[in-house]
């Protein structure tokens, strides 16, 4: 009787990956919970820190960004795109959704991740 060769893979190779795993999903859970957040205290600014927050957020995409995330939305911020912060209006502000924010912080984290982190943090954990 033929017996087949076994694999020569060493019994504890997959174990080394599945930390790396592990720390891939709880930080793509702390990026899902920053929009959230940030979505989720939106609402509670007072009118001008609303504004001025989109004006930050907004600065840090690009302007085929500001037509496409949150439904087009920002669209009309377009001829100020690559500007170090983009003047929003307080009526715009005031009609800005959470879910709007949402995607736009969502966005913002995903095309420059250093952009949502304070510059603290960035200090302390280079």
């Amino acid at each position: 009787m033929k017996v087949s060769q076994q694999s020569t893979v060493p019994p504890r190779a997959g174990e080394a990956a599945l930390p790396q795993t592990l720390a891939d999903n709880i930080a793509a859970r702390e990026k899902v919970s920053l929009s959230a957040m940030v979505a989720r205290s939106f609402v509670r600014f007072d009118v001008a820190l609303r504004a001025r927050l989109l004006g930050r957020l907004l600065a840090s995409v690009g302007p085929l960004a500001l037509k496409v995330v949150g439904g087009g939305v920002f669209a009309k911020y377009v001829r100020h795109a690559r500007s170090p912060e983009i003047p929003v209006s307080y009526e715009d502000a005031a009609r800005a959704t959470s879910t709007q924010v949402r995607d736009l912080v969502h966005y913002v984290e995903q095309s420059n991740p250093n952009a949502t982190l304070s510059k603290n943090y960035q200090q302390r954990y280079r």
